[in-house]
């Protein structure tokens, strides 16, 4: 991630660094105030906020008569200056500016326009920018100024997008705690249980299990457990069981908390797997595939490259041994993904996937090409949402094949 880039401004002949803001301790305290904008044609001015500032991040809801709301966040703790996305690598979740009509509404959200869902539309241009100019740490009150175009996609279908412009925003002398967490989503949705039922009928289980928002272990309905093992918040370890008996173990290593291996060893069959990636400036992942035995993983299977939107990947015919290029395409509902909430889960969600880089969102269709051939409809996936405290969390969600023939079914319970 990179570091805010200072702003250094002269006012009235005083000079001011990029620096951490001094203790301040104002007599008399300025009464708190609000958040103000304009939504398109509508003025804001909101009744009630939220604020969270702590060592690690920035949070704040803002919330109107009418139940319209900003959402706004930081993966660090602010200080003077102005943030943009052009402070942040593009894998990086944590910068977040929306504008939800009503609760439960799909909102209007600050997105990049040169990668992502929205690159593809050139009506999108990026504007959002969040000012940090003062803050009152000894009596805990903050105050910026923000603006962003917002965007979402008109329809399932993520062929048309609509805006709008969010300007003027300010929040001046916003009181703020260091405890509670406030989130651009409702962070303590969690997957409690997944129920998979095939064509045939067949239904199988998965119960995941907590410690706070990480996943401590789950448990399949054969009795398989998944116990994770955390490094800090990064998830470092998987060890599947049989009963008594350790039948796997997936090993993620990090470098500046960004996934370079994941090796998969089967402890049963004597086969392992590892994959190394590359996290390149433009925001895609670059990986190389090995297969071996449990000590040695040194056979190329394939190469390839993770997008926002593809997944390209090479290989060698094993029958003609002639190089192929498979390229899957996917759509996504831009609404929540189950996992979103899990701590650690944005850092290695993409390893041995055969998805795109979107850990926010549920995929809607999956087109695949081999080559320079006609591309075909792989997968498409529909999805029924929550309401409440679930709102945009999928509760169902049905796979069929590209031909429209329906594979299985899953119903998700959360906590």
């Amino acid at each position: 991630m990179k570091k805010l880039l200072f702003i250094f401004f002269i006012s009235l002949g005083l000079f001011t660094s990029c620096v951490e803001n001094p203790e301040e301790d104002p007599d008399p305290l300025p009464p708190p105030g609000n958040v103000t904008a304009y939504a398109g044609d509508l003025a804001f001015s909101s009744t009630s906020s939220q604020v969270v500032i702590n060592n690690v991040s920035m949070s704040l809801k803002a919330t109107q008569a009418d139940g319209s709301f900003f959402k706004i966040t930081l993966p660090e703790s602010p200080i003077f200056g102005t943030y943009t996305w052009s402070l942040y690598d593009a894998a990086s979740p944590g910068f977040y500016l929306a504008y939800f009509e009503n609760e439960g509404a799909v909102p209007f959200v600050a997105e990049r326009d040169n990668i992502g869902d929205f690159a593809a539309f050139p009506s999108y241009i990026d504007t959002a920018e969040l000012t940090i100019f003062g803050i009152d740490r000894a009596n805990k009150r903050v105050s910026g100024s923000f603006r962003f175009t917002g965007v979402r996609f008109t329809d399932d279908t993520q062929t048309a997008i609509e805006t709008k412009e969010i300007a003027f925003g300010q929040f001046l002398n916003l009181p703020y705690t260091t405890v509670a967490v406030v989130d651009p989503v409702n962070t303590t949705v969690r997957v409690k249980k997944i129920t998979d039922t095939d064509a045939d009928g067949t239904v199988s289980t998965i119960e995941y299990f907590y410690n706070g928002n990480k996943i401590a272990y789950a448990i399949d309905s054969d009795g398989l457990r998944m116990n994770i093992i955390y490094d800090g918040d990064l998830i470092a370890r998987e060890e599947w069981f049989q009963g008594t008996t350790m039948v796997e173990k997936i090993i993620y290593s990090y470098e500046n908390s960004k996934l370079v291996t994941y090796q998969d060893l089967n402890l049963v069959d004597n086969i392992g797997q590892k994959i190394t990636y590359d996290h390149n400036a433009n925001g895609t992942i670059s990986f190389t595939e090995y297969r071996g035995d449990l000590t040695t993983q040194d056979e190329i299977e394939s190469t390839g490259t993770i997008s926002n939107t593809k997944l390209v990947r090479n290989r060698i015919d094993p029958i003609t041994l002639e190089p192929q290029v498979f390229t899957n395409t996917f759509t996504t509902d831009g609404k929540n993904n189950p996992f979103k909430n899990i701590v650690g889960y944005d850092k290695m969600y993409f390893a041995d996937s055969e998805e795109a880089l979107n850990y926010l969102n549920n995929i809607t269709t999956n087109t695949e090409q081999i080559d320079a051939e006609p591309s075909t409809l792989f997968e498409t996936i529909t999805y029924t949402y929550g309401t409440g405290n679930l709102a945009n969390y999928p509760t169902t969600v049905v796979h069929n094949s590209g031909s429209g023939v329906e594979e299985y079914t899953e119903e998700i319970e959360y906590y």
